[in-house]
């Protein structure tokens, strides 16, 4: 038997006052309503209302059997709503993550305004400049910045970063300001083991090609000299050479976020 329906039609008739109020408001055959419970009482072997031609009345364990039956379908209508989406506030868990320093700089405060919008959402960042695995790590959404491997994640476009070549007005003074991109070939460069590029860097005007290319077109390629002593110095990620690139590591070649508030400062 259906023992939420036997609820519900018990419930239903002790409201209206009889089995045929009951039958009339939820057209349902009386026969049907007076059946099911009584195969309710027999499952549960005990009487749940006593019968009358002008009433229903409750025994001490149908009234108490009533007021559970109705706390365990209010929890029941819940527990739907709640999985079909139909409450207003939306609640749960979001892990999301991305970029050391772009999610401290960009993410950050958006995912403050979003916590205001939708209190009910606990939000988990997982900020890291490795490329996490969304499905071991169990993360919902992820910001990536460069080329997407080939997978079956839904990816949006949001926009484009922009890098920028930088280093201190120090190590300019004393290793002369670069001209070209050839010029970078004879300088110490701090690069990102994260970027795809590795040890090369790529750079574009137009069809012409700056640099002796590694590939054919107009973007071309240039190889970072290393050091006799040691290789050319490597940070996992933007954060970690942000403080390496002034005064003396050489030159980088970050977002432009990275290095904004540094600039006006004459250290970037």
């Amino acid at each position: 038997m259906d023992r939420l329906e036997a609820m519900s039609l018990l419930i239903a008739s002790v409201d209206a006052g009889s089995f045929s109020a009951a039958s009339r408001k939820l057209h349902v055959p009386l026969p049907t309503i007076s059946r099911k419970i009584s195969e309710l009482e027999t499952l549960l072997n005990t009487k749940l209302l006593t019968r009358s031609t002008r009433k229903l009345t409750l025994t001490a364990a149908g009234a108490a059997y009533v007021a559970a039956s109705k706390r365990i379908l209010e929890q029941v209508g819940e527990a739907e709503a709640q999985a079909t989406g139909e409450f207003a506030a939306p609640r749960g868990e979001l892990i999301i993550t991305g970029p050391m320093t772009f999610g401290r700089i960009h993410l950050l405060p958006i995912v403050n305004d979003f916590l205001i919008t939708f209190p009910e959402i606990n939000v988990r960042m997982a900020l890291s400049d490795r490329d996490m695995n969304l499905t071991d790590e169990q993360i919902d959404a992820a910001v990536r910045i460069g080329k997407l491997p080939d997978s079956g994640m839904i990816a949006t476009r949001l926009g484009s970063v922009r890098r920028v070549i930088c280093g201190s007005p120090t190590y300019f003074k004393a290793n002369g300001i670069l001209n070209t991109p050839n010029d970078l070939a004879a300088l110490t460069c701090v690069t990102f083991a994260n970027l795809p590029a590795g040890s090369s860097w790529s750079f574009a005007a137009g069809e012409k090609n700056l640099t002796h290319a590694h590939r054919a077109g107009p973007r071309s390629t240039c190889r970072l000299r290393r050091r006799a002593s040691c290789h050319a110095l490597i940070c996992s990620g933007e954060e970690a050479a942000k403080p390496m690139i002034p005064p003396f590591a050489g030159i980088a070649l970050p977002s432009i976020g990275c290095v904004t508030a540094n600039i006006p400062l004459g250290v970037g």
